[in-house]
């Protein structure tokens, strides 16, 4: 296992940074030896982020991590447990629950950026990385492992320029992992032109999925816009979207109230009528499925 000492970064924002859009609160570097506890140096993490293989956790900042080597597990709230290994990246978004830890016999070495505010979380919805994560899988990590290595440089200099010029890394690495993501996803898809169509479909789908998130959605009928037959738009778009059509479209709606929580001061009872649920109580017991926390502490210490 490659990579030097652990590198583990929790950082304090000047306040004048965060007018830039979005600011980094964490970086890091950690090899995870064969048989060894995870996560490794617990104590040089705040606890909050310690039950990632535990209990799982919640986060109230977006986080990119790249599995540069080894292998491991992934779950989260929204579908069953994944396998990644070196190139998977995990897109976890702020406010969802997951956990994850590297195979016993493997180890993993693992790269992290967490970061606030909503300019990256913006790109990462812009590009696609939302819809198709959290899992999205590359060919290769070691162009990723590039960017990474140079924003943790830049995470040990405490200075404004510093803080900047990650952000402006971490937009570059959403860009990269998108194209990364493309290109293999690519390889798999275009064997031939009945699996291109395929995903043409489901990215039709997706997109009046997204205009539609105030509303309801009739799948049956969606599946037959789409050219699908009910049963294989299900099997086509869990391939594609790694979760059922029907919880991505939760999924979607749990995202828009989180933006309605953090930048309004409408009442829980209006967010529900405005995106199409049966009243605020539906709302509660689905966004806590969804995110762990009920809407009232997103609210509070989420947005």
């Amino acid at each position: 296992m490659t990579g030097g000492a652990n590198r583990i970064y929790y950082l304090t924002v000047p306040g004048a940074v965060r007018e830039v859009g979005s600011w980094c609160v964490t970086a890091g570097r950690s090899t995870t030896l064969p048989g060894e506890r995870y996560p490794p140096d617990e104590a040089r993490h705040p606890y909050r982020y310690r039950e990632v293989s535990a209990r799982g956790r919640v986060l109230d900042e977006l986080q990119i991590v790249l599995i540069a080597e080894g292998r491991g597990s992934f779950e989260s709230r929204a579908g069953e447990i994944r396998r990644v290994g070196a190139g998977s990246c995990l897109v976890l978004m702020p406010g969802t629950w997951h956990r994850y830890h590297p195979d016993q016999d493997s180890g993993w070495r693992e790269y992290w950026v967490g970061v606030r505010g909503d300019a990256v979380e913006t790109a990462v919805r812009l590009l696609g990385l939302e819809a198709r994560g959290p899992v999205i899988d590359s060919a290769h990590a070691d162009p990723l492992v590039e960017t990474y290595e140079r924003l943790l440089d830049l995470a040990s200099v405490h200075d404004s320029a510093a803080h900047v010029e990650i952000i402006a890394d971490v937009l570059r690495l959403v860009v990269r992992i998108a194209r990364a993501g493309e290109s293999y996803a690519g390889g798999a898809l275009d064997r031939s032109r009945s699996d291109g169509n395929r995903s043409d479909g489901v990215d039709r789908a997706i997109r009046m999925m997204q205009a539609a998130v105030t509303s309801t959605v009739d799948l049956p009928r969606l599946a037959a816009q789409c050219g699908f037959s009910e049963t294989s738009f299900r099997r086509s778009f869990r391939g594609r979207v790694g979760t059922s059509p029907y919880r991505y479209f939760v999924a979607l709606k749990v995202n828009a109230v989180k933006h309605e929580l953090a930048h309004s001061e409408l009442p829980l009872k209006a967010i529900a009528e405005r995106f199409g649920f049966t009243d605020q109580y539906h709302l509660s017991r689905v966004f806590r499925e969804y995110t762990g926390v009920p809407p009232g502490r997103w609210r509070r210490f989420g947005g």
